[in-house]
């Protein structure tokens, strides 16, 4: 936590601060970044403090289906478009659990890539490539 508020803070050096009584773009993510460190030192001294219960067997299956979903999905949206691509990523998270069943992944992968390629495209019109680069 500690590294993620340095990186924030560096990252949002060139928003303006707090001129007098007017609230700058900078000024509410300062303070936020400022609270997640003072928590992230109180985390750390009290980790020194207090003996906790030990580390068990972590399961490694969900974060690892996740971060493939979000790293598959980041890497393709572009060339493969929304509908190829949130099917395989509802699938690919879908995957985390373990009871996963493949018929009703499918369904519900299916079912809310429709509504994601009404939503985005069109509804709101963001600039999401709807099919691959090879079929446009």
């Amino acid at each position: 936590l500690l590294a993620i508020t340095v990186v924030a803070y560096v990252a949002m050096s060139k928003l303006g601060s707090m001129r007098g009584f007017s609230f700058g773009a900078g000024t509410v993510p300062r303070l936020f970044c400022l609270l997640l460190g003072l928590l992230s030192v109180l985390i750390i001294v009290s980790s020194f403090t207090n003996r906790g219960p030990k580390l068990e067997n972590i399961p490694w299956r969900g974060p690892v289906f996740i971060l493939a979903a979000v790293v598959f999905f980041g890497l393709s949206i572009r060339t493969l478009g929304l509908a190829v691509t949130g099917v395989i990523t509802v699938l690919l998270s879908g995957l985390a659990v373990e009871d996963f069943k493949i018929g009703e992944g499918l369904i519900f992968a299916v079912t809310i890539t429709a509504f994601c390629a009404f939503l985005f495209p069109f509804a709101l019109g963001q600039p999401i490539p709807l099919w691959p680069t090879f079929i446009r």
